[in-house]
């Protein structure tokens, strides 16, 4: 590395800038014979001292005749032929060269967890909260049992606490499900202050068989407005180069009719419906509570609205309605029964929609299959 033919001298920090980085030094002291040999071996005496002090192997070499001076003779190697300076080299490099090779692949492995380290840094497995990232979410989405199980079955409910996957497995069944176009998926997500509506509404003084009829009149209207909902904005959304059928356009027709109870959006629904059912305090006999529910709810419309869905979704294998959020208002203070309520209300709905669809009379030339997945604590 450092030739005097080619620079005489180099400053101080360019041999310890190399000693640093080096695995060991060879330096090679001039014999007495030689013109510089006063000056060039003192410089090499520092470069010798400069790399014992960093600890760095030295091979210390010069051709006869040379007298070393006492601070360095016994580590200083005399040769009379080059063949003899080669096989001081030789003895010296070999443990040089081992440490090398053990460093080197040291250095490899060092690289490789390094890597590694740097992969698991970059992988994503996704937010705490699922939907934050429903449109990621599918792409890692590992399947379970349940997963599968629920995609296969007629009515599925998932349980569990915060964030063991209710959500995820909602959008995936979601996506799944959406790919078939012979089905048809209607999403439903309340919040906590629309359910939180409801469970104030059960806790008004009326008999268990009262709420249970309440609930299951709530979500009837809820799940045949949203699924209507769904079904007219499909229709709007299809390609301008694909006409709407007369069936399509019957069924745009009669939702702009109702566009206050069908199109208006689920808060508002819901909202407009609790405030009306909670003045039914006056009323004490269960046949005009459940007449003035009926109204309320305008359970004529949803009967003709049933009508109207039958013909249009006739065509279609499976009707999907998944519900998430089901626990967003649910807390350690809440009343547990009316809670059962509100549920077994939705399970108890769900299945009579499914065996109202199958009736002849709905102009159902097939029954529809109801797909159901309900995600709550």
């Amino acid at each position: 590395m450092d030739d005097p033919k080619e620079v005489f001298t180099q400053p101080l920090s360019w041999y310890i800038k190399f000693l640093t980085n080096a695995y060991g030094a060879v330096i090679h002291f001039l014999s007495e014979k030689h013109a510089e040999n006063i000056n060039l071996n003192a410089k090499h005496s520092l470069i010798s001292g400069l790399a014992i002090g960093l600890s760095k192997p030295i091979l210390m070499l010069a051709h006869e005749p040379f007298k070393s001076p006492i601070d360095y003779r016994d580590i200083l190697k005399v040769h009379t032929t080059s063949k003899q300076s080669s096989t001081y080299i030789t003895e010296w490099l070999e443990p040089i060269i081992d440490e090398y090779k053990q460093k080197q692949s040291t250095y490899v492995n060092h690289l490789k967890d390094k890597k590694a380290l740097l992969e698991l840094q970059n992988l994503f497995v996704g937010e705490p909260i699922a939907e934050h990232e429903s449109d990621m979410l599918t792409d890692y989405f590992f399947e379970t049992r349940e997963y599968i199980e629920a995609l296969n079955a007629q009515q599925t409910l998932f349980v569990g606490r915060k964030g063991t996957g209710k959500t995820a497995n909602f959008y995936k069944i979601a996506d799944q499900l959406s790919q078939d176009k012979r089905n048809f998926v209607c999403i439903i997500q309340p919040v906590g202050h629309e359910i939180d509506g409801v469970l104030n509404l059960l806790g008004q003084a009326l008999p268990n068989s009262e709420k249970g009829y309440l609930i299951e009149s709530i979500w009837k209207y809820l799940i045949y407005s949203e699924l209507a909902r769904s079904v007219y904005e499909s229709i709007l959304n299809k390609p301008t180069h694909i006409p709407q059928s007369d069936i399509e356009s019957d069924f745009v027709k009669f939702v702009r009719q109702h566009e206050k109870m069908i199109n208006a959006d689920f808060s508002l629904r819901l909202e407009n419906a609790v405030k009306h059912l909670l003045e039914l305090s006056e009323y004490k006999d269960i046949e005009s509570h459940r007449i003035k529910v009926s109204e309320i709810l305008h359970e004529t419309m949803i009967t003709n609205l049933r009508t109207k869905l039958g013909e249009i979704l006739e065509n279609k294998n499976k009707v999907c309605i998944l519900i998430d959020n089901l626990d967003a208002s649910w807390t350690n203070r809440s009343d547990l029964q009316e809670l059962c309520l509100l549920l077994f209300g939705l399970l108890n709905v769900l299945k009579r929609i499914t065996d109202e669809f199958y009736k002849a009379d709905y102009r159902q030339k097939k029954g529809i299959t109801f797909f159901n997945c309900l995600s709550s604590k």
